[in-house]
C-alpha cells in the first residue's frame, strides 16, 4: 500500500483524509495469433485506490515509453507515459515522468464523441500524478519527485501556456477559454 493525502472538505472545514494506492499484480495470457489455443502467461501490475481509481501497465517498447490503461467511474483510456531515455547505451533514468496526456485527451474525445472537460481534466492530471508518483521502482532508480504531462494534442490547449505541465500547473489555468 502507497498512502497519500488528500485534503477533503467536509462541512464547511478542510481535513486530510489518507487514501491508499494498492499495488495489484495479475498474470494475463498473451497470444501471438487470436485463433491459437497457446500463448504465454506475463505478469501485469497496477495500482489501485479504493475509491476506484485504477492505473494498469499494459505493455511497454523499445523506446522505453510504458503503456498505461487509465480507469474511474466516468472515463477508461490508454495512454503513453515514460520515465527514462535510451540511445543504444546505457539507460538514463529520469526523476519524473513523461505523459502523453493531450494526444489520450484528444483520442478519447474522437472515439468517445465527447471532449474532456476542463474540471474532468485536471481530476485525471491530480489522479495520474499520484498513481505514477506511487508506482514502484527498482532501488537503483532515481526517486519520481515530478510528473509532466504533454497536452499539445488536447483540442482546449493552447500553445502560449507551454508543451507540459504538471497537475498543479493545470490547476492554475483558466482551461474554460477555448
Amino acid at each position: 500500500m502507497y498512502p497519500k493525502f488528500y485534503r477533503v472538505k467536509r462541512s464547511g472545514e478542510f481535513r486530510y483524509a489518507i487514501i491508499m494506492f494498492k499495488l495489484e499484480t495479475r498474470r494475463q495470457l498473451v497470444k501471438a495469433n487470436l485463433t491459437d489455443d497457446s500463448g504465454i502467461w506475463v505478469e501485469r501490475q497496477s495500482l489501485v485506490r479504493e475509491d476506484g481509481v485504477r492505473i494498469d501497465r499494459i505493455g511497454s517498447d523499445r523506446e522505453m515509453q510504458k503503456h498505461f490503461l487509465y480507469r474511474d467511474d466516468d472515463v477508461s483510456f490508454e495512454f503513453w507515459a515514460r520515465d527514462a531515455y535510451w540511445e543504444g547505451g546505457p539507460i538514463e533514468y529520469w526523476d519524473y515522468w513523461e505523459v502523453l496526456l493531450g494526444f489520450a485527451f484528444k483520442m478519447l474525445a474522437s472515439s468517445a464523441n465527447t471532449p474532456i472537460t476542463p474540471a474532468k481534466a485536471k481530476e485525471i492530471a491530480r489522479n495520474l500524478e499520484e498513481a505514477l508518483m506511487a508506482w514502484p521502482r527498482f532501488p537503483s532508480q532515481p526517486t519520481i519527485r515530478q510528473v509532466k504531462f504533454w497536452m499539445e494534442h488536447w483540442p482546449l490547449w493552447k500553445p502560449a501556456w507551454g508543451e507540459h505541465v504538471t497537475a498543479s500547473d493545470l490547476d492554475a489555468l483558466d482551461l474554460q477559454t477555448s
